[in-house]
């Protein structure tokens, strides 16, 4: 089928080609025109995409189909001159659940229905009894594409390629539990421990925050966020530019700051780990430092959320893990144990500073992406100032998209994204300017 091309006429401007539903028996029913409002949902630390669609039903197709909790939902959804850039979503969900039915007149009622990705219910049928062995990341390959005991996926497979092997069983696991207990052991080619599970518009993902955060990882967008009259808008340009306003962030909220209660609790500074091998009963005591390896791992920006003047002690956050020695032949150790405080501090770093914003609607934005944030410092600005003098040095900067709601009519799309971020653009426990 030929792609469309259809011109984009503002910022936020989408086409829902295609809404459907398919009973289980087959029956299709298209609902297009029934459509108030659907919702997208992706997250960083989720393996399924999920959502929900809200329909007014005026030709009670519910009873028609019938629903019975066996339907899927066919979705071609896409932002105008972007579809052949990534600006697209299409494909089938399994609809789970439904609710909030409510009569509106005599003629029609409104009802929300809620959807996930068809490899859920794999998930949640298939538990896996066997054992693996090999390199981490080929693991995980199998398991996602396994057409027997597994996922038995077809969507593509971005995974990044680990240094390390692993030899466990999976007993009776999900294969979403087999993936998060790869993502605890594997360690990409620098060293980092930090692999996550998620799936996005692009597919399935295992890979490491470090790689998400490295410079590889270009910006698909730089948004920009001022209470000054410095943000002007273009809405009366006979001529929009719709980059402009694609920039333009209409609501800034912060998430989390900083909780420094928190960050000693959780191990992102610091901790003491004991471990107890069963085999050859000797006990291990490792101390982390999150100062120890901050320039060998990547960061979003070039300084730390914390200082070193920071009151943190190694006890401050204790672990008692247990490891057996040679459990497996041809394995001394298949435990996590030398890089489970690193793993613990690199995923709460990341987490360490997160913000939302909302702004208008592409599909080419997904989790997984890396996105700049200008803002300016909340006081008078005088003409003479520059941006780099009125910049905010604690919220601008270079965030990862952690999460995604894209919120879709049928003239209108917005996202609300949640940012995060390990780093901050300046030093400023220096004052650095």
């Amino acid at each position: 089928m030929a792609e469309n091309t259809q011109t984009l006429s503002f910022a936020g401007d989408v086409t829902v080609q295609k809404c459907s539903v398919i009973s289980s028996a087959g029956v299709e029913f298209s609902v297009k025109g029934q459509l108030i409002g659907l919702q997208i949902f992706e997250d960083l630390y989720s393996p399924f995409i999920s959502g929900t669609v809200i329909f007014r039903d005026s030709l009670d197709f519910v009873n028609a189909l019938p629903f019975v909790g066996q339907e899927t939902l066919s979705l071609i959804v896409y932002t105008p001159s972007l579809e052949r850039n990534g600006g697209k979503i299409e494909g089938q969900f399994y609809i789970h659940k439904m609710k909030d039915r409510e009569y509106d007149g005599d003629r029609s009622v409104v009802y929300e229905m809620s959807f996930i990705s068809k490899e859920f219910l794999n998930d949640v049928n298939v538990k896996m009894s066997r054992g693996y062995q090999g390199k981490v990341s080929e693991i995980a390959r199998e398991v996602l594409t396994d057409k027997s005991a597994a996922f038995d996926t077809v969507k593509k497979l971005n995974i990044e390629e680990s240094k390390n092997s692993i030899k466990y069983v999976s007993n009776y696991w999900s294969p979403v539990r087999n993936m998060n207990y790869l993502a605890d052991r594997a360690l990409n080619k620098t060293g980092s421990p930090s692999y996550v599970f998620f799936e996005n518009r692009d597919g399935f993902n295992f890979g490491s925050l470090d790689l998400l955060m490295s410079s590889d990882n270009k910006p698909v967008q730089k948004f920009n966020y001022s209470n000054s009259t410095r943000n002007i808008s273009n809405s009366g340009s006979a001529n929009r530019d719709f980059n402009h306003d694609y920039k333009k962030i209409s609501t800034f909220s912060v998430t989390d700051g900083f909780n420094t209660m928190e960050r000693l609790r959780n191990g992102m500074i610091a901790s003491r780990l004991h471990s107890y091998d069963l085999t050859s009963k000797q006990i291990d005591i490792r101390n982390f430092d999150i100062f120890n390896n901050f320039k060998e791992k990547k960061h979003l920006n070039a300084f730390p959320t914390v200082s070193t003047n920071l009151p943190a002690y190694y006890t401050s956050k204790m672990l008692l893990v247990p490891k057996s020695t040679m459990q497996f032949t041809g394995f001394d150790d298949v435990s996590n144990i030398k890089f489970l405080q690193r793993r613990i501090s690199e995923l709460n770093q990341a987490n360490d500073f997160k913000l939302t914003i909302t702004v208008p609607g592409r599909l080419d934005y997904t989790v997984g992406q890396t996105v700049v944030i200008q803002s300016f410092q909340v006081e008078p600005i005088k003409d003479r100032d520059t941006l780099s003098e009125i910049s905010d040095k604690i919220f601008s900067g270079r965030y990862l998209v952690s999460a995604i709601n894209h919120f879709i009519t049928q003239k209108s799309h917005e996202c609300t994204i949640e940012l995060i971020k390990d780093s901050y653009i300046k030093d400023v426990f220096k004052g650095g300017n």
